[in-house]
């Protein structure tokens, strides 16, 4: 249930990132007006009303059908309006930009959510209704439900709640963003706090209580005192008696809570519930949930390092290649904690001394129907009760699944910290150049010029340089006076300049400087006239844009003039060296002509690379007949005859001074 709702959560999330970017590029369809998305809160009580009828009429799995719907209409009705009606326009326009430098999420982005919301509030009482025998039960379901909603996004909205007080500040917001120190740290931070946090959030999400039964709780004592096993508290998480589970949560003896659903309690006895408890209490002792936490790390880390080293600087490029990262993160963490839950229930064996108490609840806990079923993180309790009972038999089964979890979770610590340390190296190699890029998008440019920092193609240097001319007044380096320095630029034909100027107001974050050099980029990649006409239909979103339009070109054809006579420059060079070469070759120096060709050749040049293919061709010629016949070839070079006497005399040369072994 709770991976369903943050599952939701995330395609809602998209919903608005991608809604967001089609308005940004006037892709949108905005069908209606933002209001209209209210209209949407009709959809759930048609589908649970629908629901009802089908079930009513006999029509069982048309009403199963319509169920399913209805548990994900919330996120499928707020993509479909969301996307149609101007919500996402409305509210950046009210709001500004979802995120800030595209990372830092802004109270925009509660605003643009709050459809969807008020959507799952929708779902969550029609489901009430739907599946409710009588009027007495739909407040119950209600109420379980939206603690489960909770419980699934309590953590979502602390992430929120601390990325928004980060990037309230724009220094933080900067140098967290760019100094890659910086960013892992506050990662680190982030991530410590939420674990800490979370068993503190999910028991006030819980309708939970402190566990009450105190001859259970006395056996409870007797079995955490056999495991050395400590814990803040036992408590019992009412449902309805929904739901047969019982789980652990925290990471330290002080923030750790054992939680036992109503139904667990009423369904298993005494015994069967220390079965239980010294299996939760195995999750613990063997490490399992920072096991887990070291291959997250270990992959994600790892693996986002190496899309980051793969395809630099294409940012939908990376998200794609994230998507195999995942894949993996999933089937790792899914083989892992299916064994870690064999591991657990070894550990209650080991605790108890009696298999069978767990192997009743297991039983008596999946019912006839689910005892088969393997899920992500569990196998199906029928194979962890044969486990069970092949270890009773053989003790040797469970010692050799422990020590081959104790090496996975050896492996799996190892490779994060590795990978931490190796990552951690990198980027403070980089904090230097990271800072200064960091002072260039704050205006500090006297800082950033004091860091002496480089870059490998030398774009920090020159606009740390650049940034050096002007004033200290901070009212001349925003992006507005930036901008109007690049146009002047531009204007006088400086196109360096002006694009060094326009940069610098791009790093400031002012949006024109931003939009000028995505076309800018645009009009680069074009190779035809047609493409180059096709750009000059795309309207700029900048003040002038005719205007820009025209510099944005003149810049281009200087730039394309000035490849071309460096391209017939380099090539003159090279035509050079060729001619050298048969210079060489006419005073009889081959192996100096040699040289001056293979020089030529790997620069591109087309004839050298001919003559040396036909030099090798020549070589090869064991007969006076195959000689002969190479005579025929013509070679594709301007001097082809020249060039063959040569290769010939050089050939024969060779072929009568054998080098010497």
């Amino acid at each position: 249930m709770g991976i369903q709702h943050l599952v939701h959560a995330a395609l809602a999330l998209l919903v608005a990132i991608g809604g967001e970017q089609l308005h940004r590029h006037d892709r949108g369809f905005d069908l209606a007006s933002p209001w209209w998305i209210a209209a949407g809160l009709c959809a759930p009580y048609l589908l649970s009303r629908l629901a009802r009828r089908a079930y009513l009429g006999g029509r069982h799995a048309l009403g199963g059908f319509l169920l399913e719907l209805l548990r994900h209409s919330a996120v499928v009705v707020f993509a479909g309006l969301a996307l149609t009606c101007g919500w996402l326009r409305f509210a950046t326009r009210v709001g500004g930009e979802l995120f800030a430098d595209g990372v830092w999420p802004r109270a925009s982005l509660a605003l643009a959510l709050l459809p969807w919301l008020a959507f799952e509030l929708a779902s969550v009482e029609a489901q009430s209704r739907a599946r409710a025998a009588t009027r007495a039960h739909v407040g119950a379901i209600r109420a379980f439900e939206l603690r489960m909603r909770a419980m699934a996004l309590a953590p979502l909205a602390l992430l929120y709640v601390l990325m928004l007080l980060v990037g309230f500040d724009e220094a933080w917001r900067v140098r967290v963003g760019q100094v890659g120190v910086l960013g892992a740290l506050h990662a680190a931070l982030v991530v410590g706090v939420m674990l800490l946090a979370a068993p503190f959030l999910l028991r006030r999400a819980m309708d939970a209580r402190p566990l009450a039964d105190e001859p259970l709780r006395e056996q409870f004592a007797l079995v955490a005192q056999r495991a050395r096993f400590r814990c803040r508290e036992l408590v019992e998480w009412r449902t309805g008696l929904r739901m047969a589970n019982a789980a652990i949560l925290g990471l330290t003896p002080r923030t750790r809570v054992v939680v036992f659903t109503d139904a667990l309690l009423q369904q298993l006895s005494v015994r069967e519930l220390c079965a239980v408890y010294a299996h939760e209490i195995g999750h613990a002792a063997r490490h399992h949930l920072l096991a887990l936490a070291a291959v997250t790390v270990a992959l994600l880390v790892g693996g986002g390092w190496v899309v980051e080293t793969l395809l630099p600087g294409d940012e939908w490029w990376s998200l794609l290649g994230l998507a195999p990262v995942l894949a993996l993160w999933f089937a790792a963490v899914g083989w892992l904690s299916r064994r870690f839950e064999l591991e657990a229930d070894l550990h209650a064996f080991d605790v108890l001394e009696d298999p069978s108490a767990l192997v009743s609840a297991l039983t008596r806990v999946s019912g006839m129907h689910a005892e088969d079923r393997d899920s992500w993180r569990h196998f199906s309790s029928a194979r962890r009760i044969g486990f069970l009972m092949d270890v009773a038999r053989a003790p040797a089964l469970g010692a050799a699944l422990s020590r081959q979890m104790r090496r996975w979770r050896a492996v799996a610590i190892t490779a994060a910290a590795a990978i931490v340390l190796a990552r951690s190296a990198q980027l403070s190699l980089a904090w230097n150049s990271d800072m200064a890029w960091a002072d260039l998008r704050l205006g500090e440019y006297e800082d950033a010029r004091a860091r002496n920092a480089s870059s490998e193609d030398g774009s920090l240097e020159a606009l740390v340089a650049r940034a050096s001319e002007l004033p200290a007044d901070p009212a001349e380096r925003t992006g507005e006076r930036l901008l109007a320095r690049a146009a002047a630029g531009y204007d006088r034909g400086d196109f360096a300049v002006g694009r060094e100027w326009l940069e610098l107001a791009g790093w400031r974050g002012d949006a024109q400087a931003h939009e000028l050099l995505d076309a800018a980029d645009e009009l680069a990649a074009c190779t035809s006239d047609a493409q180059r006409a096709d750009w000059d239909l795309f309207p700029l979103d900048t003040s002038s844009p005719t205007r820009w339009k025209e510099r944005l070109r003149d810049a281009d054809q200087a730039a394309r003039a000035a490849a071309k006579e460096a391209s017939l420059r380099a090539k003159r060079e090279l035509d050079a060296l060729v001619e050298r070469a048969g210079r060489s070759y006419d005073a009889e120096e081959y192996d100096s002509g040699r040289g001056l060709l293979l020089r030529a050749a790997s620069a591109g040049h087309k004839e050298a690379r001919d003559i040396l293919a036909a030099a090798e061709e020549l070589r090869r010629c064991e007969t006076q007949q195959q000689r002969s016949e190479w005579q025929m070839f013509a070679m594709g070079t301007s001097t082809g005859t020249k060039w063959k006497q040569r290769i010939q005399a050089a050939d024969a040369y060779q072929r009568a001074h054998p080098p010497r072994n």
